[in-house]
């Protein structure tokens, strides 16, 4: 119950709900187990996210001819979660699934078969795994009448498969192998699927957990008599803002930035995922730490003074709202910080901002724009002595809101480090796998700055790929040289260089000649992006440009080994607008 002038108005249980997902210092949120629990004692129903992987396990396992599925990951991957909707497919009962048993058994009409669902096999007893293992081993080998569906962490997987089968054996070699190779299956276990949830990006589940939270049920019991219900309340104006499904908002510009990051190897769980989404929410900043997130008491009280400007989910979505220390304790926050929004801007932005620009071009927000902007500028501009961390503060959530609320024309990426994103996520997440434009927009700045980098020239050159040898000296000069000949895209005539789309969101476009290997992700396509606009980003460069080298050493590598036999050695023209070969003249006399 909250008081509101005099009068005792109930809180929604929701809220209350909702908050146990968030950043808070108890762990249990992580666990599928505790925020079912939480939903049943305040009388909700659980977060249901839609995803699509729970719907096929479930009709795999009604078909003919199942298989055994082993779920890994880190925890909040949604494994747990995934095995239970899969049992409540089938007509399991919540009853059954919530007794504290190691094993729950369900049987399958379709094959006269036992499932056998194991919630945590990290959880159980060694005299249970010394039960279950056999049993699992039979199944994932094609004998007895038993499937299961287990829930494990790759680490605790191998360990419990080492300790009580043993190094050698056959099973667990398969099993570190497809864990190696990152493989849903095996000839050597054929009735297994080994799912890694680590190894996938969930950018196409964040959706729907705003889905989830946002189209709850339970946001039918705020109280009619709430004076702070309509149009003020700062969590149901949060509601409606990452409700909105556009080009220009929170829900989409969230699934971009996971995509980048899974390109860069930083993974988001989907419990990550709900933290990012509740904060945005239900976050709020009183400096202390100590209370972080919004209840129905709070919401009323800032609704009453108008104190938007420490409810700001455009600025909560990266964890503002949390005092640094404590911030860096949650990944998601980490992850997102890089991007470095707000943080950027160029002289447009502010100018406009700051008022001294036509903004008409910049959206507001009648909540969280210049409502809360405009007395901090005001205090900047006319001199009265302004709080210069506080102004920093403010226009830093400016940029922030602009980022979510502009559309694509508008540029929003220039208020972060990653300018070129726009043009990345058009090849390695596009709507349209066979976008051409796409994907010769994205060859000429991979030869272009690859070109550029290797020379240090800076050359135009955007058809042929020129791997430049370390350079050495000729003839007195410090001279580029080339020991093989200039490569140019899917030539069946001459040496050649492949690029392939990525065959699932998250994954990295990547570079192939002659077996070397190069992945192209949103950090190394930023810094080619930077390097043929005529810049060299220091923040980054260092580590791209040596993956580039060691791409280079292991191209030309590749190349010696398929074309054995062959001598080429020429200098490289560095000094026009494009790239040119010269015969050594000196060398010419011993085949080269």
């Amino acid at each position: 119950m909250s008081f509101v002038g005099g009068y005792e108005v109930p809180d929604n249980p929701l809220v209350q709900f909702l908050a146990a997902y968030g950043p808070v210092p108890s762990a249990k949120n992580m666990y599928d187990e505790f925020v079912v629990s939480e939903a049943k004692r305040l009388y909700l129903q659980p977060l249901c996210i839609k995803e699509d992987l729970s719907e096929q396990l479930a009709a795999d396992f009604h078909t003919k001819d199942p298989k055994t599925i082993i779920l890994t990951g880190t925890a909040g991957d949604g494994k747990t979660y995934t095995a239970r909707r899969v049992y409540e497919l089938m007509d399991g009962t919540s009853t059954e699934w919530n007794e504290d048993r190691p094993e729950i058994h369900l049987k399958v009409p379709e094959s006269n078969r036992t499932i056998v669902f194991v919630r945590d096999l990290s959880e159980m007893s060694d005299k249970e795994k010394e039960s279950l293992l056999p049993r699992l081993k039979n199944a994932i080998c094609q004998q007895g009448n038993e499937l299961f569906l287990v829930c494990v962490n790759d680490g605790h997987l191998l360990k419990t498969w080492r300790e009580h089968l043993g190094e050698q054996d056959k099973s667990y070699l398969a099993l570190k192998e497809m864990l190696r190779e990152d493989s849903e299956t095996s000839d050597s276990l054929p009735e297994l699927r080994l799912i890694n949830m680590s190894r996938h990006c969930h950018a196409g589940v964040a959706s729907a957990i705003i889905d989830a939270v946002t189209g709850h049920p339970g946001w039918d019991l705020c109280p009619d008599d709430c004076p702070a219900k309509e149009g003020s309340c700062p969590i149901l104006v949060n509601r409606e803002i990452l409700s909105q499904d556009d080009k220009a908002s929170i829900r989409h510009r969230l699934t971009q930035l996971v995509t980048l990051a899974a390109t860069d190897g930083e993974h988001l769980s989907i419990r990550h995922l709900i933290i990012i989404v509740v904060n945005a929410l239900l976050g709020y900043s009183d400096h202390s730490g100590k209370q972080t997130l919004l209840d129905c008491h709070l919401a009323k009280k800032f609704a009453e003074a108008g104190a938007y400007q420490v409810t700001n989910p455009f600025s909560h979505v990266f964890g503002d709202n949390l005092p640094e220390r404590q911030r860096k304790q949650y990944q998601c926050f980490t992850i997102l910080s890089r991007f470095g929004i707000g943080d950027e801007t160029d002289n447009f932005f502010d100018s406009a901002l700051l008022g001294l620009l036509d903004r008409n071009e910049l959206p507001d927000h009648p909540f969280y724009g210049d409502r809360i902007f405009n007395p901090v500028r005001h205090r900047y501009l006319g001199g009265q002595n302004p709080d210069i961390d506080a102004f920093r503060q403010a226009i830093r959530a400016q940029r922030q809101r602009l980022f979510f609320m502009l559309s694509d024309e508008s540029r929003p990426w220039i208020l972060t480090l990653y300018h070129s994103a726009p043009r990345y996520l058009d090849f390695a997440a596009p709507e349209d796998k066979e976008s051409n434009n796409a994907k010769s927009t994205f060859q000429r700045v991979l030869v272009k700055g690859i070109n550029r980098a290797l020379t240090g020239a800076l050359t135009n050159s955007t058809d042929k790929l020129w791997l430049i040898e370390p350079s050495g000296v000729l003839l007195g000069k410090d001279l580029p040289l080339i020991s093989v000949p200039p490569l140019e895209w899917d030539n069946p005539f001459g040496l050649s260089m492949t690029l392939e789309a990525p065959s699932e969101t998250g994954k990295t476009p990547c570079l192939y000649i002659y077996g070397a290997r190069l992945e192209v992700s949103a950090t190394l396509f930023e810094y080619l992006d930077r390097i043929c606009s005529g810049a060299l980003p220091t923040s980054f460069s260092n580590q791209c440009l040596q993956d580039i080298l060691n791409f280079r050493r292991q191209a030309i590598g590749c190349i010696h080994r398929k074309k054995e036999g062959t001598k080429y050695l020429h200098l490289v023209d560095t000094n026009g607008d494009q790239l040119q070969e010269q015969p050594i003249r000196i060398f010419e006399a011993h085949g080269f």
